[in-house]
């Protein structure tokens, strides 16, 4: 079985028991495809880089499952039907990109992995010290 995420962007207006509708024929789609280790987390009102369907902000639903891949089909074919859902994403999970983010947060945390990615010890520009001394 492979592991996947899929992340749904559905309409601002939805609340309610209209997104739990959402949520159930989701994971009813999951359950019927003997989807395994299913996790769904609602991401709340966020706003949108851009506007999609002149609506500037949107819920985001969030989905992490294991199953086949004839389940992503469907999943997206259902999803395409909703026309309260703006925008869907699935994606594959790598496990070897997994476990070395894995691996570099419990060595290193969060705020040190982030520091370290975006920070250098070259000082502020970014300078070259193989460059030496350039005088014009």
């Amino acid at each position: 079985m492979t592991e996947y995420e899929t992340i749904c962007v559905v309409q601002p207006d939805v609340q309610g028991e209209r997104l739990t509708k959402i949520t159930d024929k989701i994971q009813k789609i999951l359950d019927e495809h003997k989807a395994t280790n299913v996790q769904n987390k609602h991401w709340g009102l966020r706003r949108l880089a851009y506007p999609i369907r002149k609506f500037k902000n949107a819920n985001y639903l969030y989905f992490t499952y294991e199953g086949p891949g004839a389940l992503v089909i469907d999943l997206e074919r259902n999803l395409g039907y909703d026309e309260a859902v703006l925008r869907y994403l699935t994606i594959k999970v790598d496990q070897r990109k997994k476990r070395v983010d894995a691996a570099e947060t419990a060595v290193f945390g969060v705020e040190q992995s982030f520091e370290r990615s975006f920070h250098s010890d070259r000082g502020d520009r970014g300078d070259r010290g193989d460059r030496g001394d350039r005088r014009y």
